[in-house]
């Protein structure tokens, strides 16, 4: 996962980049972005900043699956 800063009206903005993304870009102004993305949202990036992991339980998830039919 790469991080790519964008400084616009004195802000600056994070964007997780999943994708390809392409800027264009005339001096020191940002004049078209185009961007091919998913934003990751902000509670997922500070879980990912401390380390958490996402554990997926399959044992679990087709126990459920077989009890339902």
């Amino acid at each position: 996962m790469s991080f790519t800063y964008l400084e616009l009206d004195n802000k600056t903005s994070m964007i997780n980049i999943h994708h390809h993304t392409m800027i264009h870009i005339i001096g020191m102004e940002i004049i078209q972005i185009r961007m091919i993305f998913m934003v990751q949202h902000s509670s997922h990036t500070l879980l990912q900043q401390n380390d958490f992991t996402q554990q997926v339980y399959l044992k679990y998830k087709q126990q459920y699956l077989d009890e339902d039919q």
